[in-house]
């Protein structure tokens, strides 16, 4: 509220529209929603939405860090980094993830090598591969 008419950029589409509730279809992985109004006293917001089932990292190969993008619904994690021979190497968890459901993984202390980075947010458990040069 606040307005009667709304600028919204989803994705890099833009919308202009009047007060009132609307729908917009959300892509599969990262979108990105700004949302402005005539008058500039009201703000701007701007929201990261990351849908998915899966999970992804990048960059992959890493060097000193990747991003990982947790898949799922539930906002509780797990992140364990295990060698290649199965040792436990690093963990962290939480119990809420942020909005873009990123978390920026340092690996700038890995000897280079493959590692396995299991990922259990609550409702599911992944486990992908990664390459540290």
């Amino acid at each position: 509220s606040g307005s009667s008419n709304y600028k919204i950029s989803l994705n890099n589409s833009r919308y202009d529209l009047n007060s009132g509730r609307h729908q917009l279809s959300l892509n599969k992985g990262l979108n990105r929603l700004k949302v402005s109004t005539d008058h500039d006293c009201n703000g701007k917001f701007k929201k990261d939405i990351y849908l998915s089932e899966e999970s992804t990292i990048y960059p992959n190969p890493a060097i000193k860090e990747f991003n990982l993008l947790v898949g799922g619904q539930a906002t509780n994690f797990k992140i364990s980094i295990f060698s290649v021979e199965g040792n436990l190497i690093e963990q962290y968890q939480g119990e809420k993830l942020p909005n873009d459901r990123k978390l920026l993984i340092p690996v700038d202390y890995l000897p280079p090598g493959v590692y396995f980075i299991n990922i259990d947010s609550g409702d599911k458990t992944e486990t992908l591969k990664l390459l540290k040069r």
